[in-house]
């Protein structure tokens, strides 16, 4: 059942973006059938607001702040709205919650102080308001706990960490790429790895929105709201030239149109030196591992590599399943070089692929 409302968000998510409105909306409101999810209010909201009917999606998204956990990006958008419909009314009415928030945050109550004005919006989403709650969310110990429902970088992988700081210090890359960027979590955690620049993509805007403002005090993480492949296409030409190394992180896979083999592509066509870890990957003998399966020719195995594993000579994953922690997802590391693939080789969690 979660599989498939996760397929329908998507599928519903790749229609509003290529402009099918009414087909987006009308799956959404199949999923609001079933449950009151605030994700699912949120994106309803933002196909109302796109199709004109302003005041229904303003409605919907004040609901959404009563229901379930709080998004991050639910104030941000209501904020936006709010904003371009003049609604500035109710300021002075919730003053006393917006200082007893401010206070309780600099007490270091972080998490109180974002409750304290989640119920004052629940009683009027002010743009003050909302403009408070936006800056208390983009604060690492309140993302750690509401705005984040992976658990922390890499899905909350231990082991997955460790793997990719011991890669960032023996290859040590020129740049970063990160295709996927969610809510900037990962991308917040690459950049301070870094003094080199990680440029991410996020296909909804909502959340590269989110993202964006995560990492605005870290001047080394750029995040562009573009499809994995079109970004790859601009910004690869433009940054990777000469033999520097660069390392990506494909995580992009969530849609059924996946864009996998072409991102390689087009990494192997701009990149000389280049090591590439691909997320929600099967470990072939490993089933503790989860992995992305779309059916027929579209599982993320090395079969569905078989175009450019000619090219990806080396070929590592991790360690026991049984070690990691988290959501326990599969990944594989490739490269093409044989001096960067010798460096690989001597990560403890890393073996050669079998």
């Amino acid at each position: 059942m979660v599989e498939r409302i996760q397929r329908a968000y998507q599928t519903a998510a790749r229609l509003a973006a290529r402009g099918r409105l009414d087909d987006a909306e009308a799956i959404y409101r199949l999923i609001l059938k079933r449950a009151h999810d605030p994700c699912a209010l949120h994106n309803l909201s933002v196909v109302l607001h796109r199709q004109g009917r302003k005041a229904e999606a303003l409605d919907y998204l004040r609901f959404a702040q009563h229901v379930g956990e709080l998004y991050p990006y639910l104030p941000a958008t209501l904020l936006e709205m709010l904003e371009e419909s003049g609604d500035a009314a109710g300021v002075a009415s919730q003053l006393p919650a917006k200082l007893r928030a401010f206070a309780q945050f600099r007490q270091g109550d972080k998490y109180d102080a974002v409750k304290t004005l989640q119920a004052a919006i629940g009683e009027h989403p002010s743009p003050d308001l909302l403009r408070t709650m936006v800056g208390f969310l983009g604060d690492a110990e309140c993302a750690a706990r509401l705005g984040d429902p992976l658990g922390g970088p890499f899905n909350a992988q231990v082991m997955r960490r460790r793997i990719f700081t011991e890669m960032v210090g023996l290859v040590r890359p020129a740049l970063i790429f990160e295709t996927g960027s969610f809510l900037g979590v990962t991308t917040a955690f690459m950049a301070g790895l870094v003094e080199g620049h990680v440029f991410s993509c996020e296909i909804h805007a909502y959340n590269q929105r989110y993202a964006a403002q995560r990492l605005a005090a870290q001047p080394n993480a750029t995040v562009v709201n573009l499809e994995s492949r079109e970004f790859l296409r601009r910004y690869l030409p433009c940054y990777c030239r000469g033999d520097a190394v660069v390392l990506f992180y494909l995580d992009a896979h969530w849609e059924q149109d996946l864009p996998l083999l072409d991102e390689l592509e087009l990494i192997l066509r701009h990149v000389r030196r280049p090591v590439v870890m691909v997320d929600d990957f099967e470990v072939p003998d490993d089933a503790g591992y989860g992995f992305d399966d779309y059916g027929p020719g579209r599982r993320l195995g090395l079969a569905y590599l078989a175009p450019v594993l000619p090219r990806l000579r080396h070929r590592f994953f991790p360690g026991p399943s049984t070690a990691e922690t988290g959501r326990q997802r599969g990944c594989i590391v490739l490269t093409p070089d044989d001096a960067l693939g010798a460096s690989l080789a001597r990560i403890a969690d890393l073996r050669p692929a079998p």
